[in-house]
């Protein structure tokens, strides 16, 4: 029985034999169709290119970054004023006191309230749950004299002995308060809290001024919330205050990132 060979199909290749130029050009043609098709294929069901990432802006993070500086500096000045307060304090001595009412009365405008070393008023404790006492009255060296020079008080009755030992006293304990203050250098210490304080109180109505574009922008907000209202107590728009600034572009700026990230 005779075999018929089809003259137009490629012959295959033996081992280590080279194709005919008719099975080569079979094979780039194939290799064209179905490699145009795959590659087609891989086109159209590539994703659409994703759009671009909203970037914060670059003014927000810059204020960003000054936030734990300024709150260090703040911290560090607390520190200071803490080493300050801790300087020994001299002790009130018991004959400048006014105890009586009389003694009030007799001595009006020649004494005032006790104060610590930042001149805070010094109330002292409460006995047996009561309510919080006011401060001691202590007489002071310079009404007093005036005092006894517009009541004509005779130096040598008993009464200007009083008052003469009471003046040096009173002289006695108002100079070394002073020596206190200037040794412990409360002044500047608290001078410096409270720039620090005012320093994160400005960068909070700065930040205020840049709307949050990502969720990053709005954690800055919230950092610099909680940085000021460490401060606030010694800021001058007091405590809470932060919250009032940032509080509302930060809840907005929120809810309109997690609505934007739902849709999309």
């Amino acid at each position: 029985m005779t075999q018929t060979i089809d003259q137009r199909a490629p012959l295959p290749a033996l081992d280590g034999a080279r194709p005919s130029r008719r099975g080569r050009l079979g094979g780039l043609l194939s290799a064209g169709v179905f490699g145009g098709a795959v590659a087609s294929a891989t086109i159209a069901g590539r994703p659409a290119a994703a759009e671009p990432l909203i970037s914060e802006s670059p003014k927000l993070i810059a204020l960003g970054e000054e936030i734990a500086p300024r709150l260090e500096k703040y911290r560090a000045a607390v520190q200071r004023r803490l080493v300050a307060r801790a300087t020994p304090w001299p002790t009130v001595p018991s004959e400048i006191v006014l105890t009586t009412r009389k003694g009030r009365d007799l001595y009006d405008g020649c004494y005032a309230p006790e104060t610590d070393i930042e001149g805070k008023e010094v109330c002292p404790e409460p006995k047996n749950d009561r309510h919080s006492l006011p401060p001691r009255r202590l007489l002071k060296a310079g009404p007093l004299k005036e005092f006894v020079i517009k009541y004509n008080v005779r130096p040598r009755t008993k009464w200007g002995r009083e008052l003469k030992k009471i003046i040096a006293l009173a002289e006695k304990y108002e100079e070394a308060c002073e020596t206190a203050i200037r040794a412990s250098g409360i002044n500047d210490a608290g001078r410096a809290v409270r720039n620090s304080a005012y320093d994160l109180q400005t960068l909070a109505w700065e930040l205020k001024q840049v709307q949050p574009r990502t969720m990053a922008g709005a954690l800055i907000y919230a950092r610099a919330i909680l940085a000021y209202d460490e401060a606030a107590a010694d800021a001058y728009l007091g405590a809470g205050y932060a919250s009032k600034i940032l509080g509302q572009q930060m809840a907005d700026a929120i809810v309109r990132l997690a609505h934007e990230a739902t849709a999309s």
